[in-house]
Parts: structure tokens; sequence; C-alpha cells
């Protein structure tokens, strides 16, 4: 007998019991309902939604997206450049300076607007 065929043979002794014993039943699905539910669950994020979105903005001119920017409090920067994956390394979630932020965010935005531009005959 192979090993493939033990392990069937194995499942459906398993199988069996489940369809008769109700408490093992729900042993079983209890290790598989605590597995789906770990791995399934998708990490919500702490953080709000972004107010504004940047690559919009930017298409209409810098100014406008800083003009946006400015009246924004810290956290709500940071919401911004979170949602918009503006930092990969999220070392911009420690800054406390206002003025880096808006410089990070106008600094992405433009260099995702420009990207492929290269290859724009003109």
């Amino acid at each position: 007998m192979t090993t493939k065929q033990r392990l069937k043979k194995l499942f459906d002794v398993v199988v069996e019991e489940m369809d008769s014993n109700l408490d093992f039943k729900e042993k079983v699905d209890s290790i598989f309902e605590t597995e789906r539910n770990t791995t399934n669950k998708k990490q919500k994020s702490k953080r709000n939604p972004s107010l504004i979105n940047p690559y919009e903005l930017i298409k209409q001119g810098e100014d406008i997206l800083k003009t946006n920017l400015a009246p924004m409090d810290i956290e709500q920067l940071k919401d911004v450049i979170l949602e918009h994956n503006m930092d990969s390394a999220k070392l911009a979630m420690k800054w406390k300076d206002k003025d880096r932020l808006i410089s990070l965010i106008i600094d992405m935005a433009n260099r995702r607007i420009a990207k492929g531009n290269v290859f724009l005959s003109e």
C-alpha cells in the first residue's frame, strides 16, 4: 500500500468520525476556523482615508496642490502619504515637521506624474 492510499484511508476515517461524532467535528472545524480567521482577515488601517488625491491636484499645478495641503494638520498629511504609498519605508510617519511632509507629497506626486514622460516625443 502506498503512502497516498494510506492517507486516503486515514482521511476517510476522519470524515466518517466527523459525521458520527459532533464533538469531534466541532474540534476539527475549530482548527480550520481559527486558521481561516487569521489568514483571511485584512489588517485594518488605523489611519483615516486621504482627504485629497495629490495626483489629480498636481496635474492642475504644484501651487494648487500646495494650497490644498497647507490647511491640513500633520496627521491628515500622513494619511495622504500612507494611502497613496508615497513612503514605502514608512519613515515619514515619524516626521513632525509639516513642511517636510508637504514637500514629500509634492515631490512624490511630481515624480509619479512625470514617470514615462522621457519616452514622449516633443
